[in-house]
């Protein structure tokens, strides 16, 4: 078995949406944690415009754990294609 068909057969280790209100829930936090790093690297932005690297440095750590949290909701969200792709309606 090659590698590409291990990991199409691999179990995701995020949990999968199964009903609606856990797609809706997994959706929320989507866009919770998006707006979140935008937010965060927008005022990192700012500061780094103004020169105040430290400061910006500081944003760091809170950086690191939204991009944690981003990446477990799309791995949720790839873990629920099956389910995303029943239930939302065709465009």
């Amino acid at each position: 078995m090659n590698a590409q068909a291990q990991r199409q057969q691999a179990p995701s280790p995020y949990p999968a949406a199964a009903n609606a209100a856990e797609a809706r829930k997994l959706a929320e936090n989507l866009l919770d944690v998006m707006n979140a790093l935008l937010s965060l690297i927008e005022r990192e932005t700012e500061l780094v415009r103004a020169g105040k690297l430290r400061e910006a440095m500081q944003f760091e750590p809170q950086k690191t754990e939204m991009s944690r949290r981003y990446v477990g909701v799309v791995g949720q969200m790839k873990a629920s294609q099956k389910y995303l792709s029943q239930a939302a309606p065709t465009c």
